[in-house]
């Protein structure tokens, strides 16, 4: 699943045209690779440090994956308007209340920008990776496109991915109006 998501954020990557890239609930900053590379100020922060003792997976944490800050989205602690491209890669399905975070997202989002969003569909299985991580929904493709527009977005792009069983992944571009 991770894959098919880098590919998709490399594929938004040169959309990038000016201003630093904000990466809301960056995790392990998996997307750093891809939105590291044009030279733009890459920002990333989660609610929590990463611990590599919580992933096996993650052998070794190097400084470069480590967020830039710990901070919450529901305050995000940056100006108004201040980034004009932002990534969020399956976040949303484990933020208990979607309206502060979304309205924090519009807040430092610039007009015109770009938001890049990853998601699991309906039938995703629960992934709870870590232990601050809690699904609490999933949704549909109308949801988000509903979500996205009453949230003061123009959807640029909308792609469904299939996963090994058969499970169903978004990937979203809006622009902000």
């Amino acid at each position: 699943c991770r894959r098919s998501i880098r590919e998709f954020i490399r594929s938004t990557a040169d959309l990038v045209v000016d201003g630093p890239i904000l990466d809301v609930g960056c995790g392990y900053r998996t997307n750093a690779p891809e939105l590291n590379s044009n030279n733009h100020k890459y920002v990333a922060f989660d609610v929590t440090l990463p611990d590599k003792h919580v992933n096996p997976k993650i052998a070794d944490l190097r400084s470069d994956a480590k967020q830039n800050l710990v901070a919450s989205a529901l305050v995000m602690p940056f100006p108004s308007e201040s980034f004009p491209f932002i990534v969020c890669t399956d976040v949303l399905e484990h933020i208990y209340s979607l309206d502060p975070v979304l309205r924090e997202i519009r807040r430092v989002h610039k007009p015109g920008g770009l938001l890049v969003i990853t998601l699991p569909g309906v039938d995703y299985p629960i992934h709870e990776r870590l232990p601050q991580q809690k699904d609490y929904r999933r949704l549909t493709e109308g949801n988000l496109k509903s979500i996205l527009k009453s949230y003061g977005y123009t959807l640029n792009l909308f792609e469904r991915f299939i996963y090994k069983k058969n499970e169903l992944h978004y990937s979203a571009i809006a622009k902000k109006n």
